[in-house]
């Protein structure tokens, strides 16, 4: 497996979408464990397996890391709204102003 992604690592607002995820059980299994330790104590608290299962079955999976639009990084804060639109903030701003 690769370094975990950059964007990922920024920790603004992380641990509440990891959460958001979680609670509806969108998470389960073992990437579910994980998750809940990388909340809790942090990514850098991973083993290099369970930092392979948290980027294949999290990150990968669940994550939107670039957007759709400008291709830009998607912070954290920006995660929830970007799995609906594909977009980052800004874009999505752009996209559906009225002019």
């Amino acid at each position: 497996m690769g370094a975990m992604k950059s964007w990922a690592m920024e920790h603004g607002g992380r641990d509440d979408v990891l959460q958001q995820l979680l609670d509806p059980g969108e998470i389960d299994g073992a990437a579910a464990g994980i998750t809940k330790l990388v909340i809790d104590r942090g990514e850098a608290a991973l083993s290099p397996r369970q930092k392979e299962v948290y980027q294949r079955y999290v990150l990968d999976r669940l994550i939107p890391n670039e957007c759709k639009y400008c291709g830009s990084n998607i912070p954290w804060s920006e995660v929830m709204q970007a799995r609906e639109t594909g977009n980052c903030g800004w874009c999505d701003h752009f996209l559906n102003k009225d002019d």
